[in-house]
């Protein structure tokens, strides 16, 4: 399954990431843009850019793309597992954008919600979710526990 990204410059607004929903991609690259991070406040040093750009890989793209992030929580987690818990040699960063499992009485204002569950897994975790063929040694539970996230950051208006 191929897929062009909907936006040439890359996914920015809901209807752009809807393709994606409950797709579990890879994060290539982290680039704050407009936002930072100061105590526990995500500030933007400007109203029109997003606060952050994200080159994500996916199964259903031929090529990488990006991702532009205009929510603040979803900011906040991508932010804390790049900069504050960090992301080792051996590791990667998988999200998920799930829009479509948002709590019932928060649908109504799905454009304002965050869109992004974010995960720290273990590298080959992508592969091994991805592809069935990826190390068939790897079965049932050890297969699971190797790709489970190691750190996870989850908006709490998801039902997961």
């Amino acid at each position: 399954m191929s897929a062009s990204p909907p936006v040439e410059g890359g996914l920015l607004r809901d209807e752009d990431w809807r393709p994606f929903d409950g797709e579990i991609c890879r994060v290539v690259e982290f680039r704050p843009m407009a936002g930072r991070v100061e105590g526990t406040e995500v500030k933007s040093s400007s109203g029109s850019l997003p606060y952050a750009a994200i080159e994500i890989e996916s199964r259903i793209l031929d090529e990488p793309t990006t991702g532009f992030i205009t929510n603040k929580l979803d900011f906040r987690h991508l932010w804390e597992a790049f900069n504050v818990r960090g992301v080792a040699e051996n590791e990667e960063v998988l999200v998920i954008w799930n829009k479509s499992h948002l709590r019932r009485g928060t649908r109504w204002l799905a454009r304002t919600m965050p869109g992004l569950v974010v995960w720290i897994c273990r590298k080959p975790a992508y592969e091994l979710i991805n592809d069935p063929t990826f190390q068939p040694e790897l079965d049932g539970l050890e297969r699971h526990r190797a790709y489970s996230p190691i750190a996870e950051y989850k908006p709490d208006v998801f039902d997961l």
